[in-house]
């Protein structure tokens, strides 16, 4: 995918990390009320931050996907992030996201995870995609069975027991036939 790539809903656009993005996303990974359910944690400094990015950018050229931007269609505005990624470095991809507090209760994640899971299945054709999640992490249960996910199993993953969702891209796409 080419740098300019992008992926547009009704309201967001997802697009690849630029290292020009570092300092408006330290605000989501910087904050630890944010990230208190991410495997990694809060980022301490905006220069984690950037390593963060650069990870995200290496695998996007890497995997021709990753955790995207998200961004307000209507202002530009910086949301959080979204995307597919290897789970523990593979071989199993995983959907997941994160928004700054602002942004939180309007539907977005759920509007970019299903666009995620659309591309993941349809443009990617990937088999099966995958979530973990924190047991206690009941908003991002709803998120991910809104986008076609389901429960499996609790799972020992990022050195953390989680609670791990799946869903097949048979199963998926029988269940979300093409407008």
């Amino acid at each position: 995918m080419s740098p300019t790539w992008e992926l547009l809903t009704d309201r967001l656009r997802l697009r690849p990390y630029r290292l020009d993005d570092v300092p408006e996303m330290f605000t989501v990974f910087g904050d630890p009320e944010v990230m208190r359910f991410s495997m990694s944690g809060a980022d301490p400094t905006v220069e984690a931050t950037r390593a963060r990015a650069q990870k995200l950018i290496d695998h996007q050229e890497r995997f021709g996907f990753s955790l995207w931007v998200v961004e307000d269609r209507a202002t530009g505005a910086l949301l959080g992030d979204c995307g597919l990624k290897q789970l523990e470095e593979g071989p199993e991809i995983e959907v997941g996201y994160r928004f700054g507090r602002a942004h939180w209760g309007k539907g977005y994640a759920t509007e970019a995870g299903a666009a995620s899971m659309e591309h993941g299945f349809r443009k990617l054709a990937l088999a099966r995609i995958v979530a973990v999640v924190a047991p206690e992490n009941l908003a991002s249960y709803h998120v991910l069975e809104k986008i076609g996910l389901e429960y499996q199993r609790r799972v020992h993953c990022y050195g953390r027991e989680l609670n791990y969702f799946a869903v097949d891209r048979d199963r998926y796409l029988q269940q979300h036939p093409e407008a």
